[in-house]
């Protein structure tokens, strides 16, 4: 039934694709609002769009190298450089910065994906000097303190344990591993390879340090920023 079902949506989805204009997006109806583009001489590229229905700055940004990046025998390094942005910088610990955070009622973020780590803050108008502040210590000073190391990389090994015993944890990776064979986006379909890779990754993590795996990648001109008013 459930193959039944899937083979229905695929012909369905197949015939819709077929149709003439199917998936084109309307030009003439998309139209943003007026913006600013900016190249700084470090390299970065600036975008700013203002919005001003409500007193709120928003920040987009963009380093231009992913997870597809990792070295050898440290998979996931992007990924927890990216996270280990909120865990502390060299004046503020997690908790202060979270608490200043909250004061403001302000968000900071990032994460990784496969050919890119992005990351957004939003502040409230008033708050703009204070919000700024924190960003630029997150994004400049991070400290990489040894105990959320540790805490997150042992939060990434359950992760992996647990993944093999769910088929929606492991089809992405068995499906990347089939289309991209040996490539830089192959997923580890051998669970057992992908569980052994990461343990060493944690340990090299461990005795080796983040601040070196994340200091070569985020910094123009690899990176850009979009602020939206």
């Amino acid at each position: 039934m459930i193959l039944k079902r899937g083979l229905i949506f695929a012909l369905a989805l197949a015939l819709l694709l077929s149709t003439p204009g199917a998936g084109k997006a309307d030009e003439a109806a998309l139209k943003l609002p007026p913006y600013k583009r900016v190249k700084l001489k470090n390299g970065m590229t600036l975008l700013l769009m203002e919005q001003r229905e409500i007193p709120i700055v928003s920040f987009s940004f963009i380093v231009k190298t992913g997870s597809t990046a990792d070295p050898a025998g440290r998979e996931g390094v992007a990924s927890l450089v990216a996270e280990l942005l909120r865990k502390g910088t060299k004046t503020r610990s997690a908790d202060q910065l979270s608490a200043e955070l909250d004061f403001i009622g302000g968000q900071l973020g990032a994460t990784a994906a496969l050919d890119y780590a992005s990351g957004r803050a939003e502040f409230l108008k008033k708050d703009l000097n204070t919000g700024l502040n924190l960003l630029a210590d997150a994004l400049l000073n991070p400290a990489f303190p040894q105990d959320e190391v540790t805490k997150l990389l042992k939060q990434r090994l359950d992760g992996v344990r647990a993944a093999k015993d769910r088929a929606q944890g492991v089809i992405g990776s068995y499906f990347n591993a089939y289309l991209f064979g040996a490539q830089a986006y192959i997923g580890k379909a051998d669970w057992g390879q992908a569980l052994t890779q990461a343990r060493k990754a944690v340990e090299c993590a461990l005795s080796v340090g983040m601040n070196s795996a994340g200091a070569s990648h985020p910094r123009p001109p690899n990176s850009g920023s979009c602020r939206r008013l």
